[in-house]
């Protein structure tokens, strides 16, 4: 990453080669990308960064680019700001107290920005529609002397409906403020299916899938209870995929098994009141141990680099930098020989040029200036797409709201979907569409990439009911007993079941027009329910049928006298 201008770009280890990936959107941001690091298979670069931070639950999220810089997308939180516009659209309404002056904004994921809050009840338009049942947050922002604070919003949270106004719950500013609420340190899981992520805020980590559903932050991984972790390091290979090494802020490097509540056992203890500090840590490829950097005081401030050995338990220093000078981020090369890392001249200096080591400590040379945050990944082979996808629910009554997820693998940095109604996507991550009408639909979704492209087709893959509704009328209505009745059903809807109360006992399953003869007077209330793929409907016809004895007319008795 270029510090004076927070892009990053791809360099050969010779110093050659230099080619910008991605252009940061906003350079004067105080805070470049908090880490980088190359999924192992060199496919995706991902990098964490709060330069979305406008619209995201997160004030920084994780986020990944191809080799080439295509294919930009965002993990934490997905999908990114610019893929909402491709998704269904609703409306949500927050309940906001405001509790100081200034106020601040209110952010409801799947809204296009975040706003001014306004107290009392504020409605969001066109908030993507993340999928059936996908709650969507709402969180106030706001600052005060320890800068940016997110305070979470209370439930109900909003299941977006599309065209629809739902509750959002209600969200206090000030509230519980969080500082650095987002993705700081991560890393990738050695066969890159998802990533393990240490809060900014040091509050927890969180492992989540690297083509996670909108709107998932993941799921905690245990750590030892009470401690502040803010650096994550996953084991290398399928042997060691359920292991991690973690830095404790004030405590030490721990390493520890997704299966251990327990947090794992302290290997490098960090004395903070004596000044000491963890910037990075990082795996050698052979599982052997691992390098770290560290901040001590021993007559003055100094960072360098150490190598940790599971075997011996002890800890060797590499870099031998001057009193003041700073190794920070580093990154180790594939073959576990050389580390490219960060050197600052100062302690707390924003500034920094990369350089090269050999493990050994030998062969220190000057990479590129203005440069930091390194990842060292390996020579990528370009990947034959193959499209993939599935969808939920494939079948259910109008309108029906689909959740797709791409599945698709290989290099692709292009995607279109079609529905089978006519309506089409562009979206390479996980879009939700809604069927208005009956019918039985083919979906297909084309990848294209670098020279290749593939179709994923489902013929007959979603099909779509009309609701039952149930509906029926009579004649005559009203008569002398016996009274011969025509009922004519006028249901409509997918149905294949019907149950007929006549209110006079009888009943019948007819799904035709059946009749019915009323015995004796009497009013009866008659009901229909019919009942199939299409859902249950019941139609009440009350007091619908008047039954009585003919007619008789009463002459006055009229006495005469004499």
């Amino acid at each position: 990453m270029q510090r004076s201008t927070h892009d990053i770009h791809a360099i050969a280890p010779d110093g050659t080669g230099d080619q910008l990936l991605w252009t940061a959107p906003y350079p004067q941001s105080p805070w470049p990308a908090y880490e980088l690091a190359w999924r192992p298979d060199g496919g995706e670069l991902a990098f964490s960064s709060d330069h979305e931070e406008t619209c995201s639950y997160y004030e920084s999220d994780i986020y990944a680019i191809r080799p080439n810089g295509t294919s930009y997308r965002r993990i934490t939180n997905a999908p990114a700001c610019a893929a909402l516009a491709g998704l269904p659209k609703g409306s949500v309404t927050v309940d906001v107290s405001i509790y100081s002056t200034p106020g601040g904004m209110v952010y409801v994921q799947g809204a296009p920005g975040a706003v001014f809050a306004t107290f009392g009840t504020m409605t969001f338009n066109n908030v993507a529609d993340f999928g059936p049942g996908v709650l969507q947050r709402a969180v106030g922002i706001y600052t005060n002397l320890w800068g940016e604070q997110r305070s979470e919003g209370y439930p109900p949270y909003a299941d977006v409906q599309p065209n629809q106004t739902v509750s959002g719950g209600s969200v206090d500013i000030p509230g519980i403020g969080i500082d650095q609420l987002g993705a700081g340190k991560f890393a990738w899981k050695p066969d890159g299916s998802g990533l393990a992520y240490a809060m900014r805020t040091g509050s927890r980590i969180n492992q989540i899938s690297a083509n996670p559903p909108y709107g998932s932050i993941g799921e905690e991984i245990p750590v030892v209870p009470g401690t502040a972790p803010t650096l994550v390091a996953w084991g290398l290979d399928a042997a060691h995929s359920d292991l991690y090494l973690y830095f404790a802020r004030d405590d030490g490097i721990y390493l520890n098994t997704l299966a251990n509540p327990g947090g794992g056992t302290e290997l490098v203890d960090v004395v903070a009141f004596e000044g000491e500090m963890v910037f990075d840590i990082e795996w050698l490829p052979d599982a052997s141990g691992f390098l770290y950097t560290k901040k001590y005081v021993n007559l003055g401030i100094w960072t360098n680099i150490f190598e940790y050995s599971f075997a011996t338990g002890e800890s060797i220093e590499i870099t031998h930098l001057p009193d003041d000078n700073e190794a920070r981020a580093f990154s180790l090369s594939p073959d576990g020989q050389q580390i490219v890392f960060e050197w600052t001249t100062e302690p707390w200096d924003p500034t920094s040029d990369l350089y090269i080591i050999n493990r050994d400590g030998t062969g220190l040379r000057k990479l590129i200036e203005d440069a930091g945050r390194p990842a060292w990944g390996p020579t990528y082979v370009v990947q034959a797409p193959l499209a993939e996808f599935v969808g939920t629910p494939t079948s259910g009554v109008s309108p029906l709201a689909v959740q797709f997820t791409n599945q698709s693998t290989g290099d692709y940095d292009t995607c279109t979907w079609t529905f089978g109604d006519g309506n089409t996507s562009t979206s390479c991550g996980n879009p939700a569409h809604t069927y208005a009408a009956k019918g039985v639909y083919t979906v297909a979704l084309t990848v294209a990439g670098p020279g290749s492209t593939d179709t994923r087709t489902r013929t007959g893959y979603i099909t779509v009911y009309e609701p039952a509704q149930a509906d029926f009328r009579g004649s005559p209505t009203t008569g002398v007993p016996p009274l011969f009745v025509t009922f004519t059903n006028q249901s409509t809807g997918d149905y294949d079941t019907c149950a007929w109360t006549f209110g006079d006992g009888e009943t019948s399953s007819s799904c035709g027009n059946p009749t019915h003869t009323y015995a004796t007077e009497g009013v009866y209330t008659v009901a229909l329910t019919v009942s199939g793929l299409g859902g249950t409907d019941t139609h009440t016809g009350d007091r619908y049928i008047a039954v009585q004895d003919e007619y008789r007319v009463y002459l006055p008795l009229v006495l005469g006298g004499h």
